[in-house]
């Protein structure tokens, strides 16, 4: 069954999260009936200025700021995506892997043998007012690297042999990037591991001290170093907003503040922006919390403007509505709420009974997904029958993703 969530919403940023309805606060009311399918309309004047206050998710407050944390950080990072840019940003639907539009590349051009690749920068500038270049993305590539030869387990992307592995990065000029690949890969697969790649500044951060020399990111025991000094520097979370590596930024936003003890900060506009989009909050502030019922409470007190609110408190909706606040949910899948079996678990001779087909239909029977989704106590709602691993968006999809795979087993009557 597919838990459905919004995937955000855009007050200057984009909020979501697994099992929930996104929420948004506005003057006035809504629709109480409203089946918070559909985003609201859009009412009144935009206004410059002001701040907004978004909840992020229970359990899931920030503790690093550079893009790519190793794997001992257990933890996640200060928004990613509004600070450094990816080199390509998800599009967001099912059916494209990238929004060309809002990306800091053109798409890549592939060479007819698939194994050169070619990507030409678009025009934009860093904080400090120099360019984003193509130098930049090799940089961001050269490091990544430098982070998997540390440990494998640096980037959950990882797969050995595949996607950084083999692929070597030149320059020709400050626009265009060539990666020369080892083997051909899928363009999907591709682009979707180029949408991971956040870009950051080779001007100011190739260094492997503070006030050290400018290093050649190129050579791997260059980038080794710079990895290491940078991730040194992460590791000072209450220098996050006053270490002068972290102000040099290509995204919308710059932080303003940040608060080690809850992991709640502060961002305020990047002046130095080059687009997609356009300022009009003075401030953001992310506010941490330990439970979703501390979520809900900040909503009632009406002191929260965007976030997520967890299925389970569903019933509090129309009160929720009635405070001025529009909700909503998405039509792409947050997770899947799955019963996994192993068929070869030989204990007490498991396998032999779960290869009985009678015995899997009479599981199939004991779930009842429609049940599940319109019991006010679960789900209410929010969620939809799914019998496939891929998502209701999937460009993939499966027709056996609405019907059950093995037919439920019916009850004989009873003899008279």
């Amino acid at each position: 069954m597919t838990i459905l969530t919004r995937r955000g919403v855009r007050i200057a940023v984009a909020v979501a999260a697994a099992g929930a309805l996104l929420l948004s606060g506005c003057a006035g009311t809504t629709d109480a009936k409203s089946d918070y399918s559909t985003l609201p309309k859009e009412s009144g004047k935009p206004q410059t200025g002001g701040t907004a206050t978004v909840a992020l998710t229970p359990g899931l407050s920030p503790n690093y700021i550079y893009p790519y944390p190793p794997a001992e950080a257990s933890g996640t990072v200060i928004a990613r995506g509004m600070l450094w840019r990816a080199l390509y940003r998800p599009s967001g639907t099912g059916g494209e892997i990238v929004d060309p539009g809002s990306s800091l590349a053109e798409l890549p051009k592939t060479s007819a043998d698939g194994k050169t690749v070619t990507i030409t920068m678009k025009d934009s500038q860093w904080s400090n007012g120099k360019p984003v270049t193509s130098k930049d993305a090799a940089f961001s590539l050269a490091l990544l690297k430098a982070a998997i030869a540390e440990s494998p387990a640096n980037w959950s992307f990882y797969t050995p042999g595949q996607f950084p592995d083999g692929v070597t990065a030149t320059t020709p000029d400050d626009q265009t990037l060539v990666l020369r690949l080892e083997k051909v890969y899928n363009p999907s697969y591709l682009l979707s591991m180029l949408e991971l790649i956040y870009v950051m500044p080779s001007a100011d951060w190739s260094i492997a001290k503070t006030g050290g020399p400018v290093l050649d990111f190129t050579k791997p025991e260059n980038a080794k170093a710079i990895y290491a000094y940078l991730i040194s520097q992460s590791a000072d979370q209450s220098t996050f907003a006053s270490n002068p590596l972290w102000k040099i930024v290509n995204g919308p936003y710059q932080l303003k503040s940040f608060e080690p003890t809850t992991g709640s900060y502060s961002l305020t506009p990047n002046t130095k922006y080059s687009g997609p989009g356009e300022h009009r909050l003075a401030q953001v502030d992310f506010k941490a919390f330990t439970s979703a019922s501390a979520v809900l409470n900040q909503y009632k007190a009406g002191k929260l403007t965007v976030g997520t609110l967890d299925s389970s408190f569903a019933s509090q909706i129309p009160a929720l509505q009635q405070k001025g606040y529009h909700v909503y949910g998405a039509p792409a899948p947050a997770r899947f709420d799955s019963l996994i079996i192993n068929f070869k678990n030989t204990v007490d001779g498991f396998d032999k009974v779960i290869a009985q087909k009678y015995v899997r239909q009479a599981l199939q029977q004991l779930i009842d997904q429609p049940g599940y989704v319109k019991s006010r106590g679960v789900y209410n709602g929010a969620g939809e029958v799914n019998y496939s691993p891929l998502g209701a968006e999937s460009p993939f999809p499966r027709s056996s993703a609405t019907n059950r795979p093995t037919p439920s087993i019916r009850r004989p009557r009873s003899s008279s």
